[in-house]
């Protein structure tokens, strides 16, 4: 029997095919980048002493809530639902809104596990999101990108095979002080 000729296909099939290039990290050795980091602790610091401020404001004078909505460049159903909310009822709505939502993004900012600390930015760029909405698009808009963008960041950083997700973050933010 005669030899079987390959066929472009059969050879096709058998020819060596290169490797595709590897996706890039995008955080290097399996850490939140410092500046993530940074950003985080800072907004943590930041939210933190808004709620205090807000907690003073309220027992001193809940009053100074009332005209706020006229000092922000916010639209009219906007100016109407903080007139209806914490122009009305300061007592209960900067408590919950002031300084329950401030001081809990605060705290997920700051802490060492990695996925809280990713919802606490998308918490503070979620709350400059609804600044930028009332008109204070100098001061939310940088921060709501810079949130968010450190909130993406540091949620997508990958686990070191065989760690838990707890070890990672201890790593994390020991680290980032070398």
């Amino acid at each position: 029997m005669p030899p079987r000729q390959e066929t472009s296909v059969a050879r096709a099939r058998t020819a060596q095919v290169p490797a595709a290039a590897p996706v890039p990290d995008l955080a290097p050795e399996n850490r939140t980048p410092r500046w993530a980091v940074g950003v985080a602790i800072g907004a943590g610091v930041m939210f933190l002493i808004g709620s205090l401020v807000n907690a003073a404001v309220t027992l001193v004078a809940p009053g100074a809530y009332a005209d706020l909505d006229e000092w922000m460049a916010s639209p009219e159903p906007l100016a109407r639902l903080w007139d209806a909310t914490m122009g009305a009822n300061p007592r209960l709505w900067v408590p919950l809104v002031g300084v329950g939502f401030e001081l809990g993004v605060g705290l997920l900012c700051l802490t060492r596990e990695r996925r809280s600390r990713a919802l606490g930015l998308a918490g503070g760029a979620a709350f400059h999101a609804g600044l930028l909405a009332m008109g204070l698009v100098l001061w939310a808009l940088p921060l709501l990108v810079l949130f968010g963008w450190a909130a993406l960041v540091t949620w997508r950083v990958r686990v070191r095979p065989g760690a838990s997700s707890g070890e990672d973050d201890r790593r994390d933010v020991a680290s980032n002080g070398d």
